[in-house]
C-alpha cells in the first residue's frame, strides 16, 4: 500500500480489515458488497471504516437498479446524512379583474405536481435505502439498535 495518506502500510491495513475478502463471520447479501457491514464492536468503531461504508453504499444506490427514479438524490442524501428538501412553489398572484393568468396558474400547477411526486419519490427511496443499510448491519448491531 502506498504512503500518500501519511499512514503506514499496517495502519491503513488494519483500519479497512473489514473490506477484505475471506473475513469470517457475518457477511451482507448485497453481490460485491458483502463485506462492507456495520457492527457494533470496540474493535470496529472506527471513522475511517463507517465513512468508506457510507461510501461504498451510496456508489451502490446510484449505480444499481433498486432504485428507479431519482437514484442521484438519493445517493447524495446518503453521502451528505441529510434528507433533500423539497420547496413548494410560489403560488401566482391574482390580477385586478380578480383572475389569475391562465399560463402562470398552469407552470404553478405542473411545479406542484412535480415537487408532490419528488416527495412521494423519496418516502419510496427512504424505505429502501433504509432496508439496505439494515441488511448491512451485523446481528450485534441490530440487536443493540433495539435495546
Amino acid at each position: 500500500m502506498a504512503k500518500s495518506d501519511g499512514r503506514s502500510a499496517d495502519a491503513a491495513k488494519k483500519a479497512f480489515n473489514s473490506f477484505r475478502p475471506g473475513k469470517k463471520g457475518f457477511k451482507a447479501p448485497t453481490e460485491g458488497l458483502q463485506y462492507v457491514v456495520f457492527n457494533y464492536t470496540s474493535s470496529n468503531n472506527n471513522k475511517h471504516v463507517f465513512v468508506e461504508s457510507v461510501k461504498k453504499l451510496s456508489h451502490h444506490i446510484a449505480v444499481s437498479g433498486g432504485i428507479r427514479y431519482e437514484a442521484p438524490t438519493a445517493a447524495r442524501a446518503v453521502r451528505t446524512l441529510t434528507a433533500p428538501t423539497f420547496e413548494s412553489p410560489t403560488k401566482p398572484e391574482k390580477q385586478a379583474d380578480g383572475t389569475y393568468d391562465d399560463l402562470e396558474k398552469d407552470v404553478y400547477m405542473n411545479e406542484l405536481k412535480e415537487v408532490k411526486k419528488m416527495k412521494a419519490t423519496w418516502a419510496s427511496n427512504n424505505q429502501v435505502i433504509f432496508n439496505l443499510f439494515l441488511s448491512h448491519c451485523s446481528p450485534e448491531m441490530l440487536s443493540w439498535a433495539m435495546s
